[in-house]
């Protein structure tokens, strides 16, 4: 992310489904929805750039439909 704090969109996608998520700090989170990574056994965020990184569950709420991931990526 730049010093103007624009919002990075990315992708991300499982194995069952694919939406679209938002990088939240330039240390690897990511916001996007529940129903993406909903029972994903595998979670793979494309980013602008180019790069794919698999991501990690970090949490999720099913009634707001928002889930936390988080890449190993250390200059988002």
């Amino acid at each position: 992310m730049t010093e103007e704090h624009l919002i990075e969109w990315v992708a991300v996608e499982t194995e069952n489904s694919i939406g679209t998520g938002i990088v939240l700090t330039a240390d690897g989170y990511i916001l996007t929805n529940s129903y993406v990574v909903r029972s994903a056994e595998e979670i793979l965020v494309k980013l602008n750039d180019g790069r794919q990184l698999k991501a990690a569950l970090v949490g999720k709420d099913s009634f707001s439909d928002l889930a936390v991931l988080q890449v190993q990526a250390g200059d988002l």
